[in-house]
């Protein structure tokens, strides 16, 4: 682990991620691929991987970061999407997270997120094992007065890079699971669920690849119920080439309900 100003860098054997974070401000991964040279300049390579805005944006484009929210201006699906009970009914409850503080270990990271408003506070734990797979745990948390049902909390969000342009998904039956098929990343994006009980007979696994490099980039979520696996990619007319995956249990309407101090 190495941290310098508002960059968090973790090396495995042959990866190297680098998230960007920021005080009362957003959390991203400005970097995940091959093993980055000692001494690297993060604040250089945050630069070099910036996307430059385009004319109809606005000065301060949205960035989904590792927790898009709408009021960002994020026009995927939210990280996050929660209902509080007012005047007896539940309503949606707006959230604005925002980093509160982080804890680095030797290849580990955790993100702790606030809403003063909500009291809703947002944790992401990133560990880079032995193997070099990375492993992410999300946990909500309710510090309010009243009750807070989660309609959907990400396991993991992911900015893609760039170079990953392709996607394999997974589908079948008995005796015939797991069958592959490969397509382009593409605005529209991509979204797969299952509402059976169960992952189904292409599990809930999720594959990228960059065609040049032939570098790929795997996901899964350790989960036996429902799930929801879905790629945002910037809509058309507005892209500048973002694509965030998200991979989350599918819950049911008033499933996960947190009394105050509850996770």
């Amino acid at each position: 682990m190495t941290a310098t100003g508002n960059y968090v860098r973790l090396d495995g054997g042959a990866v190297s991620l680098v998230f960007k974070l920021e005080t009362n401000g957003a959390a991203d991964l400005i970097y995940l691929g091959e093993l980055l040279p000692q001494g690297e300049a993060l604040a250089a390579l945050a630069t070099s991987q910036a996307r430059a805005p385009h004319e109809s944006q606005p000065d301060t484009p949205p960035v989904p970061g590792l927790l898009p929210q709408r009021k960002d201006g994020w026009m995927g699906r939210p990280a996050l999407e929660a209902w509080s009970l007012q005047g007896g009914t539940f309503e949606p409850l707006p959230t604005d997270l925002r980093v509160a503080d982080w804890q680095t270990g030797k290849r580990d990271l955790l993100i702790r997120y606030s809403d003063a408003a909500s009291s809703i506070q947002f944790e992401q734990n990133w560990s880079l094992g032995a193997s070099d797979a990375i492993t992410v745990h999300s946990r909500v948390s309710n510090f309010g007065k009243g009750p807070v049902r989660i309609a959907h909390a990400a396991a993991i969000t992911l900015p893609i890079p760039m170079r990953f342009s392709h996607v394999t998904r997974y589908s079948g039956r008995w005796t015939h699971e797991m069958q592959d098929y490969r397509e382009p990343l593409a605005p529209g994006g991509i979204v797969q669920t299952s509402s059976h009980g169960k992952p189904g007979f292409g599990g809930n696994w999720l594959i990228l690849d960059d065609p040049q490099s032939g570098a790929v980039l795997g996901a899964h979520l350790a989960w036996s119920g429902d799930y929801e696996t879905r790629v945002d990619c910037d809509q058309p007319g507005n892209s500048d080439g973002r694509a965030v995956l998200q991979v989350a249990a599918q819950l049911n309407s008033g499933e996960v309900e947190l009394a105050p101090g509850e996770a």
